[in-house]
């Protein structure tokens, strides 16, 4: 699996699986079920206006979305857990603008997968 791609990066993947590409895709399908899952849940609790879960996925997602390089919520989770006090709506457009990304890089993840 080579990395040609601008969302996703496999360089810790590669180092962990040492050539196994077997336990990598397991691997890449763990991540793509998981994140798939706390996407949802944040874009539901965004509905709700459910500060404490869409904190509470950041949070889950935050290490393996920064294994496979993806880096979205890394300053916003920064804020968080400084208990800087961001209105729902400015919380809500940084969720959203990285959940943008973040799908790109699912695509990715898939397009590996498949292949």
């Amino acid at each position: 699996m080579q990395n040609q791609f601008s969302y996703i990066k496999l360089k810790e993947l590669h180092k962990l699986c040492k050539g196994d590409k077997d336990r990598e895709l397991n691997y890449l399908k763990q991540f793509l079920d998981m994140i798939t899952v706390s996407i949802q849940k944040i874009k539901l609790a965004i509905e709700k206006g459910d500060r404490e879960t869409i904190v509470k996925e950041l949070h889950y997602m935050s290490p393996q979305l920064m294994f496979f390089g993806i880096n979205d919520f890394s300053i916003l989770m920064e804020r968080v857990q400084k208990k800087d006090e961001l209105s729902f709506d400015l919380l809500r457009n940084q969720v959203d603008k990285g959940i943008f990304n973040i799908n790109k890089a699912l695509k990715e993840v898939e397009s590996l997968i498949e292949n």
